[in-house]
């Protein structure tokens, strides 16, 4: 089984960011950086970086919710969601 580099940091919304919402959208893009998001639009920055995307250690988000351990698995160019925190990952390939 795949694991995470500890060094990894990942891109989150601002929404996750704040832990505001749960991780319900897991992408790794074709260029390989990982974006863990919430699954709902936010606007892009205007007001300063908390406004926009942020990179944090993999670790803050492995620590929030175990079950995204098996996101080491993703392929470059796949993502993972959910529908809620506590239902089943579904997996797919980005077009």
């Amino acid at each position: 089984m795949k694991k995470f580099d500890p060094e990894l940091t990942v891109f989150v919304c601002p929404h996750v960011f704040a832990k505001e919402r749960p991780i319900l959208d897991v992408i790794r893009d074709f260029d390989g950086k990982w974006q863990f998001l919430c699954g709902h639009d936010f606007d892009a920055p205007d007001n300063g970086p908390k406004d926009g995307p942020q990179k944090i250690p993999v670790s803050k988000v492995l620590e929030r919710d175990k079950s995204l351990t098996q996101m080491a698995e993703l392929e470059v160019g796949h993502f993972a969601e959910r529908e809620a925190e506590n239902t089943d990952w579904v997996f797919g390939e980005l077009e």
